[in-house]
Protein backbone atom coordinates (compact mmCIF):
# COMPACT_ATOMS: atom_id res chain seq x y z
CA UNK A 1 0.00 0.00 0.00
CA UNK A 2 2.28 3.35 -1.26
CA UNK A 3 1.49 5.93 -0.26
CA UNK A 4 1.36 5.42 3.29
CA UNK A 5 1.77 7.49 6.49
CA UNK A 6 5.07 6.92 8.70
CA UNK A 7 3.71 6.54 12.08
CA UNK A 8 5.27 9.58 15.03
CA UNK A 9 5.77 11.77 11.66
CA UNK A 10 2.37 13.63 11.04
CA UNK A 11 2.21 14.97 7.50
CA UNK A 12 5.14 12.55 6.35
CA UNK A 13 3.95 11.02 3.36
CA UNK A 14 6.30 8.01 2.25
CA UNK A 15 6.54 6.84 -1.52
CA UNK A 16 8.42 4.29 -2.66
CA UNK A 17 9.34 4.74 -6.49
CA UNK A 18 7.87 1.82 -9.25
CA UNK A 19 11.11 0.46 -9.60
CA UNK A 20 11.31 -0.14 -6.31
CA UNK A 21 8.46 -2.18 -5.77
CA UNK A 22 9.29 -5.53 -4.34
CA UNK A 23 12.77 -4.91 -4.24
CA UNK A 24 14.12 -7.07 -1.37
CA UNK A 25 17.51 -7.94 -0.53
CA UNK A 26 18.92 -11.66 0.58
CA UNK A 27 20.37 -11.89 4.28
CA UNK A 28 23.61 -12.33 2.66
CA UNK A 29 24.03 -8.72 1.15
CA UNK A 30 22.55 -7.58 4.00
CA UNK A 31 25.46 -9.16 5.68
CA UNK A 32 28.10 -8.15 2.79
CA UNK A 33 27.13 -4.14 3.44
CA UNK A 34 27.54 -4.76 7.07
CA UNK A 35 31.39 -5.79 6.67
CA UNK A 36 31.99 -3.17 4.06
CA UNK A 37 31.25 -0.68 6.71
CA UNK A 38 32.95 -2.38 9.54
CA UNK A 39 36.27 -2.65 7.07
CA UNK A 40 35.77 1.41 6.51
CA UNK A 41 35.08 1.84 10.12
CA UNK A 42 38.04 -0.32 11.10
CA UNK A 43 40.66 1.56 8.43
CA UNK A 44 39.44 5.11 9.73
CA UNK A 45 40.17 3.90 13.28
CA UNK A 46 43.52 2.80 12.27
CA UNK A 47 44.20 5.24 9.77
CA UNK A 48 43.80 7.86 13.31
CA UNK A 49 46.31 6.46 15.42
CA UNK A 50 48.64 6.36 12.78
CA UNK A 51 47.52 10.24 12.21
CA UNK A 52 48.69 10.82 16.07
CA UNK A 53 51.09 9.07 16.21
CA UNK A 54 52.87 11.65 13.40
CA UNK A 55 53.28 8.40 10.55
CA UNK A 56 50.55 10.49 8.20
CA UNK A 57 51.54 13.84 7.09
CA UNK A 58 49.52 16.55 6.46
CA UNK A 59 45.37 16.69 7.00
CA UNK A 60 43.52 13.89 7.69
CA UNK A 61 39.93 14.16 7.45
CA UNK A 62 38.33 11.18 9.08
CA UNK A 63 34.78 9.10 7.61
CA UNK A 64 34.15 7.83 10.85
CA UNK A 65 30.37 8.24 11.18
CA UNK A 66 29.36 8.18 7.53
CA UNK A 67 30.55 4.74 6.35
CA UNK A 68 27.06 3.64 5.46
CA UNK A 69 26.94 6.91 2.67
CA UNK A 70 30.00 5.66 0.53
CA UNK A 71 28.66 1.93 1.05
CA UNK A 72 25.03 2.30 -0.16
CA UNK A 73 26.50 4.82 -2.96
CA UNK A 74 28.48 2.06 -4.53
CA UNK A 75 25.79 -0.78 -3.71
CA UNK A 76 23.51 0.93 -5.51
CA UNK A 77 25.34 2.06 -8.59
CA UNK A 78 25.50 0.09 -11.60
CA UNK A 79 27.70 -0.96 -14.01
CA UNK A 80 29.63 1.51 -16.06
CA UNK A 81 28.23 5.00 -13.69
CA UNK A 82 30.85 7.56 -13.03
CA UNK A 83 31.51 8.68 -9.64
CA UNK A 84 33.76 11.39 -8.95
CA UNK A 85 35.25 12.40 -5.58
CA UNK A 86 34.82 16.37 -4.18
CA UNK A 87 37.21 17.96 -1.77
CA UNK A 88 34.35 19.78 0.71
CA UNK A 89 36.80 21.21 2.78
CA UNK A 90 39.14 24.27 1.90
CA UNK A 91 42.64 23.59 4.18
CA UNK A 92 44.02 26.82 3.02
Amino acid sequence: MYPKQRRGFPGVILCEPEFLKGAMMEKEEYLDLYYQMVLIRLLEEESAQLYQQGKIGGFLHLYIGQEAVSTGLISGSWSGDQLRGQRQRSDG
